[in-house]
């Protein structure tokens, strides 16, 4: 289902929708409130983009008890929101343990993808992960730890601020393709021993041609 300019969402369509676009909704600024949300919602919600949401600041605010809520979602995708800072706040990351990709492209102000802040949370099952055209993101964990132990793909193209991949040995087990450019890649500092880590990682990468961000 798509919501296109759109002020609210539906009470009765947050027990319904398995897919889900929300498009130039600019009076939403959070998708989820602790003060209006309990652990009942968007139980069945597969797939959720986030696209043209100019005063989108979080998707989940506030500590939400444990529950059904996005307990199904397996691919996020987050289009031009320019208020957004982080992808996965601490509060959603406690409910999607089934997230499987993340896709995040446009945000200008965002600088983490994965906030954990100084919890143990995982997200167990992300396989796929791609940024693009991200000016100001800096970390995909704001720990600089791996929070992602099955991750097995990662895209980054055009995030000149991007110095750390997050990833660590023990994603080797998983890993199948590392895609960016290659004065990027040469930019990169590691978390383990750089030389040792470079090395290991480096039969992943595959090379982008040089691109335009500007």
């Amino acid at each position: 289902m798509v919501l296109r300019g759109v002020n609210l969402l539906q009470e009765d369509l947050k027990d319904l929708l398995h897919n889900t676009s929300l498009s130039h909704c600019d009076v939403i600024t959070r998708l989820i409130s602790n003060e209006r949300s309990s652990r009942e919602m968007f139980p069945n919600l597969q797939h959720l983009v986030l696209d043209h949401l100019q005063n989108l600041e979080t998707i989940v605010e506030g500590i939400i008890p444990r529950g059904v809520c996005l307990s199904k979602l397996t691919t996020l995708q987050v289009l031009d929101c320019p208020m957004l800072k982080g992808a996965i706040s601490y509060a959603m990351l406690r409910h999607v343990k089934n997230l499987e990709e993340i896709k995040v492209s446009g945000c200008r102000n965002m600088s983490c993808i994965i906030d954990s802040g100084e919890h143990e949370e995982t997200v167990p099952n992300l396989r796929v992960l791609e940024m693009n055209n991200m000016v100001n993101l800096r970390l995909i964990c704001d720990d600089g730890t791996s929070v992602c132990p099955a991750l097995q793909r990662i895209e980054v193209s055009c995030c000149p601020e991007l110095r750390k991949l997050s990833l660590s040995f023990s994603n080797l087990s998983h890993l199948k393709e590392i895609r960016g450019d290659i004065n990027q890649w040469d930019n990169l500092r590691w978390e383990d021993d750089a030389d040792d880590a470079k090395n290991m990682f480096l039969k992943y990468f595959q090379a982008y041609p040089r691109e335009n961000c500007s």
